[in-house]
């Protein structure tokens, strides 16, 4: 599973996006926790609870007040409920127990996932606590789902093993394909995922699987044409992997294309790059899982044919585009966002009575009064 924590901002966009999605049918808003002032409407409206989030967050203190998560599983692994109370449970440990938050689930990507909104302004009108937020992420949720991350690493590490490599550099692409970031200390190898350390592999176990193979030609082969019919379907144009979110320990791969992304996805091949700091890939390796070998790319494609630099690689808004078929976009003018309003007040919700809130049944009142 993965937990995606975007950057805070100064309004609740992820309202609008969820709720937009609710109006075109491809969403569902499984729970809305700590909205106990909203009870005395009869008829709660989306907007309502877009105005109660910016009435709760209201601080001389707090710029960037939007918290808006998304916890993500494999394929159809979790359904709709399951996933809530995952999120419920999560934003708990998180330190939210006690804010407003909303949980939604979408329908309409091969992966099920939900999206959590809420503020991150507490009750005194301070910051929530952000400190190692993106490591504290990942921490809750495999304590929630069960993981032993240090168990899965050393699983990851023997199944990598099995595979045909005739130096160390081809057995650490391996791993790196596994995402995992790798440093070197003595005599041993450091597998680093979710910004921790989660094994400590002695290097002779990895010069104990080296064997030298001749090349098996028939596949080379095979990739090569695969390789030359790929190209002409799918850009080669390189772009940075986004890593605009609060925790980018998910991937320390830096570069990708719709190229690359077709090989992995139909064919099961993964792309790892050699690269230095600021610079343009100058080598990579061909992991094709189908027959468990790592190929040097040079034996395949010349890394000139396959990649194609692309002169701007300015980093773009954060997409969810790559893990599950759908934009976050914020909206892109003041005619989107009336349109929008107007969306969120035709849709109708219930909350779970629970205790009032205090704070927005006096606003309601000197709003009344005012009117």
């Amino acid at each position: 599973m993965k937990v995606i924590i975007f950057n805070s901002q100064s309004s609740f966009s992820g309202v609008f996006y969820n709720f937009n999605k609710i109006a075109h049918n491809r969403a569902e808003l499984m729970a809305s926790y700590n909205f106990q002032a909203l009870q005395i409407l009869k008829t709660i409206k989306a907007k309502d609870f877009l105005d109660y989030l910016l009435i709760k967050s209201s601080s001389d203190r707090v710029k960037k007040i939007q918290f808006h998560a998304t916890i993500i599983c494999k394929g159809r692994e979790k359904n709709q409920f399951e996933l809530s109370e995952i999120a419920h449970k999560w934003m708990k440990k998180m330190g939210y127990k006690e804010q407003p938050y909303l949980i939604f689930f979408h329908y309409d990507t091969p992966r099920n996932h939900v999206h959590i909104v809420s503020s991150r302004v507490n009750a005194q009108g301070n910051y929530l606590p952000t400190f190692y937020e993106g490591l504290r992420a990942y921490e809750h949720l495999f304590d929630i789902i069960g993981l032993d991350t240090k168990r899965q690493a050393l699983s990851d590490f023997d199944e990598a093993s099995n595979y045909k490599f005739s130096s160390r550099r081809e057995f650490l692409m391996l791993l790196h394909a596994k995402k995992y970031i790798l440093r070197f200390k003595g005599n041993n190898l450091l597998m680093i995922r979710y910004g921790k350390v989660q094994a400590q592999i002695n290097l002779d176990k990895i010069y104990n699987k080296l064997s030298a193979h001749p090349i098996d030609l028939p596949r080379r082969d095979v990739l090569r044409d695969l390789f030359n019919e790929l190209k002409n379907q799918y850009s080669t144009g390189i772009k940075k992997v986004p890593l605009l979110v609060k925790n980018p320990f998910f991937s320390p791969l830096k570069y990708t294309s719709d190229f690359i992304n077709a090989l992995k996805e139909r064919h099961q091949i993964d792309i790892v790059f050699s690269y230095t700091k600021n610079r343009l890939p100058t080598d990579y390796a061909i992991i094709d899982h189908a027959t468990k070998q790592v190929f040097n790319g040079k034996d395949i494609m010349p890394i000139e044919s396959l990649i194609r630099p692309v002169k701007t690689m300015a980093s773009e808004e954060y997409t969810l585009t790559d893990d599950l078929g759908e934009n976050y976009n914020l909206p892109a003018s003041r005619q989107l966002i009336r349109e929008t309003l107007l969306e969120l007040s035709n849709l109708n919700f219930e909350i779970t009575p629970d205790r009032d809130d205090r704070s927005l049944l006096r606003h309601r009142l000197l709003k009344k009064r005012s009117a």
